[in-house]
């Protein structure tokens, strides 16, 4: 298997957020572990995945838009596959799309005592986890999902 991540607002994330240099690699390596061990055929299809970064204004468009509220959000996730398999044999599957503001993941890094490039992984994996079908509809389900996030991000952190 592939994994192709297409990323782009990458200006605005270098410009937020110091990074290692090797960020967008490590995300790509870390998204592959989380496939795999969410249970995906890391050997039979290709995936990909989109990241966009935008600015907090663009962002609160978005959650207005898709979630009635009107602020902006650090993440937003848009799974293609929702509640379906995923098709076999398609070459390139379509994960869904993952967007990102990260004035947003700063102000959060900073309330939240953590780096902000630490955040921006947690945001990452957050969104990736909701591409596979993962939610938070309930303090259970939210304190499972952040578990999974915390545990994953130990391998880069």
């Amino acid at each position: 298997m592939t994994l192709k991540v297409d990323i782009s607002g990458k200006e605005l994330v270098e410009a937020a957020i110091p990074l290692r240099q090797s960020w967008e690699k490590d995300m790509k390596e870390l998204f592959l572990q989380i496939l795999t061990d969410e249970g995906l055929d890391v050997n039979k299809d290709d995936l990909y995945i989109s990241v966009s970064f935008m600015s907090s204004g663009e962002m609160r468009e978005l959650n207005g838009l898709y979630r009635g509220i009107d602020a902006p959000t650090d993440v937003l996730s848009f799974p293609l596959w929702e509640g379906e398999e995923l098709p076999e044999g398609w070459g390139e599957i379509a994960l869904g799309d993952i967007v990102i503001a990260p004035d947003v993941v700063k102000d959060n890094a900073s309330n939240a005592n953590s780096s902000p490039e630490r955040e921006l992984f947690f945001v990452l994996v957050h969104g990736l986890l909701h591409l596979l079908g993962w939610d938070h509809q309930d303090e259970e389900a939210e304190s499972t999902m952040i578990e999974r996030q915390e545990r994953y991000l130990e391998r880069i952190f």
